[in-house]
């Protein structure tokens, strides 16, 4: 336990800083994670609109210092990227519907959007 008034105070700061980073983080976490079910959903637009919403929000944390601005940048680039291969799977399978069943032979079956 703290006996200086000095480090009574930084305690008290530190409990506060500490409580407005996990708001900060957790309100991050949550625009996270409405991307990736919108990724798992397969709805493409859906996705765009949310990636929108979440990129501030993560760039925020880092501006502020509670993430550094490397990790940030790494998470929008992650998800932005899983948010265009849905829009590129979504075309790929389209047009190979388009092509028939033949020609889908040599594909992998995870373009398909089959499992094995």
């Amino acid at each position: 336990m703290a006996n200086l008034s000095s480090s009574k105070k930084m305690v008290r700061k530190i409990a506060t800083r500490t409580a407005r980073n996990k708001s900060h983080v957790t309100n991050m976490r949550t625009y996270i994670k409405k991307v990736e079910e919108a990724i798992a959903s397969g709805n493409a637009d859906e996705a765009k609109s949310a990636l929108k919403e979440a990129q501030p929000k993560i760039m925020r944390v880092a501006q502020k210092g509670i993430f550094h601005k490397n990790t940030a940048s790494r998470k929008v680039s992650r998800l932005a990227r899983k948010v265009k291969n849905i829009s590129f799977l979504f075309f790929l399978c389209f047009f190979l519907t388009l092509l028939g069943p033949r020609e889908c032979q040599n594909v992998p079956y995870s373009v398909r959007g089959r499992a094995p």
